[in-house]
């Protein structure tokens, strides 16, 4: 996976986990009570997927440490090998 994609699902599920927080809220401030358990659910399974895809994925190419998200999302070396984190293309067949 490429950082771009890389930065792009994780930006996707930090905004859906957002979103659902938001949701949870008005429907609390609407006294909607069995939809409230459905958006906090939802936040928890988004906030869940950001922290799997930067685990999966944010990991240093060399020596597999995680990756620091400056690093990651705006460039720079590992800071335990120092090799250079760089957006690789992906490979076609």
């Amino acid at each position: 996976m490429t950082l771009k994609k890389l930065r792009k699902k994780y930006k996707m599920w930090l905004t859906l986990a957002f979103v659902f927080m938001v949701l949870m809220f008005v429907m609390m401030g609407l006294q909607i009570d069995g939809w409230v358990e459905v958006c906090m659910g939802a936040t928890f399974f988004c906030l869940v997927m950001a922290v799997y895809v930067m685990l999966r994925y944010g990991r240093c190419r060399v020596c597999y440490n995680l990756l620091d998200p400056y690093v990651l999302f705006h460039g720079g070396h590992c800071k335990f090998c120092g090799t250079p984190v760089e957006d690789e293309e992906e490979k076609k067949c």
